[in-house]
């Protein structure tokens, strides 16, 4: 055996040698030339051309990006899709851009930029390259989503069959996607700056003898806003005629309403039905359950305590610190403030100067410097409250924007911190504990009782400084009375408070408590509310400040106990039980409206609701005539204009019997069930039609038609399929995948 190793002891170093070059590389090369998943073919366009599972990714990555931007925020781009399947969005993106090379579409890098830099608020290249590393991107990239954008959004002008005419001298843009965006962007900033200060911009238009809209949309039509966003577009003559019919034909109803809830003394609701009603709404918020707008979800509530530096103890305080040096100081650096009223004597000119510095000026400026220096001091101790406080959370490791308590924390108790302020500053503080669980609806509405209550009270006033101008001011006195729970409920959070907007409120801000937050949201946080530290310090209509910390919260939840809200769900199934019987009978009350006429059915007879003069759609709503009992006339102008459009198309209204101008509609909200006789319909005079077609709200009117009113969206993926030739590679399709493959859902 051994002679026999060593005669063919080279053969067999070679051929092991050779089969270790087998096992070694023949694995390597079926690799190399086994297909790659990348470039599987999930389908294909036009002329077989294919569409890669690769190409799938990396344009699914794009829209994505496209949706990080906030791109479709923008007004009057509705063009990124949303078919609920994140390969369908990029199979649809793709299918957009080949149509669109097809159609010899396409967008400049200047027209990128306009759209990207308007989106990211940038001003040049430089800032774009910037931004885009901040975003792990490269500008590059930007400008060609930005690219893909303005394409798919001419496609759509395209396919929507919109033309546009851009004047030859406007510069910002040359691509009419892209003017659109910069004057809706613009428009925007000037309705912000605007309405800034709300009670001001409602002041501009009283002067001018307008309403705050009108005034708003006179301002964009001067400045031409309202012609860049709308002036360029263009619709054919049967589109501008119908969309302006659908508005301004008038129509003639009677219509009877029949309330569910006149026959509650009549209804029946056994235990199983009541515990059922329960069950259905149990899970909706109040207000959003349909039909019925009924909700019984328990929201998200807290406990919580508060410690309040009451203004008027620090004015107290302030005010024994202020010297006559003080006085002449404040009076020396403000002399233009004081203008001389003094009439001045016959024969002299009038008084030009500045006011002497009398006693009365004196105990004015007194009061100014005392109120100026108390809210500063309020603020001042406020703020140092918040960070003792925040001080037991020092050292502890944090979660993103919270800090990571551990089960045992236990935080500096008020009263503890109240004598610290006490000591400090010789201010007594009130501490307010709030023990029940409370909601931001619950806040709400007992501001609302506290408001009511306050408005009740004698109209006295006292003179305080104004904090915008300076000067003395009337101010009621129930402003000054604010305390305990009622000054907390209606307190604002000043660090939330951008120059000139309303102030987010104290309801509003315990939405941003980290236990109802989502971990995505968490993220994001800017607020940081939890439970067991202080927030950011409040202020309320006195100048008082508080420093407030949750002790519980309990998010939302769906109810489950019927008990305490028991009286309020067997109201409902009541309602909902009476009309549900009433709506049983809608067929038959029908067939009593034909045969006997609808007048009969009316429960008296002189109560006759005819509605005339009515207007076609939303923008010319406010015209309808109100219904009694019914909030809102939409649902029956929506369902007689149908009904009178079948009657013309089917051979003419004036043809149609009663029996076929009679309908019903089902009132649900209201528990009202609606009969309807349409009797006259008077279509738009050719005079009519010639004074609106050149309007611009006309245009902008056709432009919603063609958005809504098209039965298949020419961008669906429907449409899409059909125009692009898309066909399905085998194994893959829309209810099925392709065996063992990861789609990337």
């Amino acid at each position: 055996m051994l002679k026999f190793l060593r005669k063919y002891q080279k053969w067999m170093l070679v051929i092991f040698a050779g089969a270790l070059m087998v096992a070694f590389l023949i694995p390597q090369a079926v690799s190399q030339f086994a297909p790659n998943p990348a470039k599987t073919v999930l389908a294909t366009t036009y002329d077989g051309e294919p569409i890669t599972r690769a190409q799938v990714q990396r344009v699914s990555a794009d829209v994505q990006m496209l949706r990080q931007l906030r791109i479709e925020s923008l007004p009057l781009l509705p063009v990124l899709p949303s078919t609920g399947s994140e390969r369908d969005d990029a199979l649809a993106w793709i299918m957009i851009q080949r149509a669109a090379e097809r159609n010899g579409l396409g967008a400049s890098q200047q027209e990128a930029f306009n759209l990207i830099g308007t989106v990211l608020g940038l001003q040049d290249f430089d800032s774009l390259d910037a931004r885009a590393k901040e975003i792990n991107a490269s500008a590059g990239y930007l400008l060609e989503i930005g690219r893909q954008y303005l394409v798919a959004e001419q496609y759509r002008q395209l396919v929507s069959g919109i033309e546009y005419n851009l004047p030859e001298d406007d510069e910002e843009s040359k691509s009419p996607g892209v003017r659109r965006v910069v004057a809706m962007m613009k428009a925007s900033q000037v309705v912000q700056q605007l309405t800034q200060n709300p009670q001001q911009f409602m002041q501009m238009a009283m002067m001018q003898g307008t309403t705050p809209e009108q005034l708003l949309e006179r301002i964009l039509v001067n400045e031409g806003f309202v012609e860049k966003i709308q002036g360029h577009e263009r619709f054919s003559e049967t589109e501008l005629r119908y969309a302006l019919q659908r508005q301004f034909a008038e129509i003639d109803l009677t219509v009877v309403v029949l309330d569910a809830e006149a026959r509650l003394d009549t209804t029946v609701v056994d235990d199983a039905y009541i515990q059922g009603i329960f069950e259905r709404f149990a899970d909706d918020e109040p207000g959003t359950g349909e039909p019925y707008g009924l909700g019984y979800r328990e929201p998200d509530k807290v406990q919580l305590e508060a410690i309040r530096i009451p203004i008027d103890a620090v004015r107290e305080v302030v005010a024994k610190a202020i010297t006559p040096e003080d006085v002449r100081s404040y009076y020396n650096d403000n002399r233009g403030s004081f203008i001389d009223l003094t009439p001045p004597a016959e024969g002299e000119a009038p008084n030009t100067g500045p006011a002497k510095l009398t006693m009365e000026l004196r105990d004015q400026i007194r009061l100014t410097l005392t109120e100026l220096r108390a809210n500063e001091l309020a603020q001042k101790i406020a703020q140092q409250a918040r960070l003792r406080l925040n001080e037991d959370a020092r050292g502890l490791p944090d979660e993103g924007a919270y800090k990571k308590l551990p089960d045992d924390f236990k935080p500096t108790a008020l009263p503890i911190l109240a004598s610290e302020i006490e000591s400090e500053h010789g201010i007594v503080p009130e501490i307010i504990t709030v023990d029940d669980f409370v909601s931001s609806q619950d806040i709400i509405d007992a501001s609302a009782f506290t408001q009511a209550w306050l408005s009740k009270m004698p109209n006295a006033t006292v003179k305080l400084p104004d904090q915008q101008f300076g000067f003395m001011m009337d101010v009621p006195v129930p402003q000054t009375v604010l305390g305990g729970r009622a000054g907390l409920f209606l307190s604002d959070v000043p660090a939330f408070a951008p120059q000139g907007r309303q102030p987010i409120r104290l309801a509003d801000y315990l939405t941003a408590t980290q236990a109802f937050l989502t971990p995505e949201e968490q993220e994001q946080a800017t607020a940081a509310l939890q439970v067991g530290l202080p927030g950011e310090y409040l202020r309320d209509a006195t100048g008082s400040t508080y420093v407030f910390r949750i002790t519980k919260a309990q998010p939302a939840r769906p109810a489950t106990d019927l008990t305490p809200i028991a009286d309020q769900v067997r109201e409902d199934a009541l309602k909902i039980k009476a009309y549900e019987e009433l709506v049983a009978e809608e067929a038959a009350l029908l067939k009593r409206a034909a045969e006997q006429s609808i007048e009969k059915l009316m429960p008296n007879a002189d109560a006759k609701n005819t509605l005339t003069g009515l207007t076609r759609g939303s923008m010319n709503q406010r015209f309808a005539a109100m219904i009694e009992g019914v909030s809102s006339t939409r649902p029956i102008l929506q369902q007689a204009f149908q009904v009178t459009d079948d009657l013309i198309a089917s051979g003419g209204f004036d043809q149609a019997s009663e029996a076929d101008r009679l309908f019903a509609v089902e009132l649900a909200g209201d528990y009202k069930l609606a009969l309807v006789r349409i009797d006259t319909f008077r279509p738009m005079t050719r005079a009519a039609y010639k004074e609106q077609a050149s309007n611009s709200e006309s245009l902008m009117l056709a432009t919603n038609l063609g958005a809504t009113e098209v039965p298949e969206p020419p961008l669906s993926f429907d449409s899409l399929q059909r125009y692009t030739g898309f066909k399905w590679a085998e194994g893959f399709g829309p209810d099925e995948e392709g065996e063992g493959e990861d789609t990337g859902e």
